[in-house]
């Protein structure tokens, strides 16, 4: 980002900034439009508009989808910050629950049948929570439903740089007829930049932009300009390949340790920031967060991934943030305190 900044200091252009083109920084759109072809989607340039960041491209997709009062099914668990911005928009949800190998189709075809929603929102790859992906033969099976009964398929694909990238994608098994897809820059250059993406067929892209002008006229130019130097300059597929090296060599430290914590793995993720974790014997885990903000540590307990806040068991760690030997200490102590306040 400073080679990108001083790079860009230097050029008159980015002096005076006006508002810029409502579809996004060009040589930008150009860069995703490449990129999407690397993986066999083909979408062209006119298909792409670019967002403050994937929540705002997550809002503009449903809102060209739905109205208040429909239905939208969602993953459950799922990320925890779609469910309050899809109620605000007086949307109903329904959650679809989250195997290891994808969505659970059985569930799926009957929400589909009995509440028909207008759309379901789909982590496909590094799930989060679970850090799962999807299988392609669930992809191939929630596609069939999907064209069968009109329902359209956001895919949300905030991770899949973090994925080896060979790992399925709806947009590239049905390419964007039923499938809008949507990605950000945010988990591997930079959250602060807010720079996201719609991508779609051009119909629905030029919905998208007539929302997009509505609420926000345009998207951040420089935080673009800068997105685009990083991708122009060519080393960014590199800094990926550095990016999941060390993610995988955190997630096994992480594993290990938790092990001898006695918290065992949904699944061993093939790659991303999330372990969804649970002790062999339940806890109280709202309890255990509480307790853990007593001691500056921040939990992300399994109940508010479900959009009905459902009791779990599961907790959320990010392997990023998973070097503090505190932590560890921390749950051995509580987990041993509430195994002898037990037996008492």
């Amino acid at each position: 980002m400073r080679s990108a900044l001083n790079s860009l200091g230097r050029r008159p252009d980015m002096i005076e900034l006006g508002y810029g083109n409502p579809y996004g920084h060009e040589g930008l759109r150009d860069q995703i439009a490449l990129s999407l072809a690397r993986q066999g989607i083909a979408c062209p340039r006119s298909g792409i508009i670019l967002t403050h960041g994937a929540s705002q491209a997550l809002e503009l997709a449903i809102r060209c989808l739905a109205r208040p009062g429909d239905t939208v099914l969602v993953e459950d668990p799922g990320y925890c910050n779609l469910f309050p911005a899809l109620r605000a928009l007086g949307l109903v949800l329904y959650g679809v629950p989250r195997l290891k190998d994808g969505p659970c189709l059985e569930s799926l075809a009957r929400l589909v049948q009995e509440k028909r929603p207008k759309a379901f929102i789909i982590n496909t790859r590094l799930h989060n929570p679970t850090g799962t992906s999807c299988s392609a033969p669930v992809l191939h099976k929630l596609l069939r439903i999907a064209e069968t009964t009109n329902l359209m398929l956001i895919e949300d694909d905030i991770f899949g740089d973090l994925a080896p990238e060979t790992s399925p994608t709806l947009a590239y098994l049905g390419q964007l007829e039923q499938v809008i897809r949507i990605s950000s820059f945010s988990k591997t250059i930079s959250p602060g930049l807010r720079v996201g993406y719609v991508a779609s067929g051009p119909a629905f892209a030029r919905n998208i932009l007539k929302l997009k002008m509505a609420s926000s006229l345009t998207s951040t130019h420089m935080s673009e300009a800068i997105v685009h130097h990083i991708l122009a300059d060519g080393r960014y597929r590199l800094h990926l390949a550095r990016v999941r090296e060390k993610l995988a060599h955190q997630q096994e430290k992480a594993l290990r340790r938790f092990a001898r914590t006695g918290l065992v793995p949904f699944c061993k993720p093939e790659g991303g920031m999330f372990l969804w974790m649970r002790f062999k014997q339940e806890q109280n885990v709202l309890q255990l967060t509480r307790d853990a903000a007593q001691s500056d540590f921040l939990l992300a307990p399994g109940d508010y991934f479900s959009p009905e806040n459902a009791r779990s068991p599961w907790l959320r760690f990010n392997v990023t943030q998973c070097d503090r030997t505190e932590l560890f200490t921390f749950l051995n102590h509580w987990k041993a305190t509430q195994h002898a306040s037990t037996c008492a």
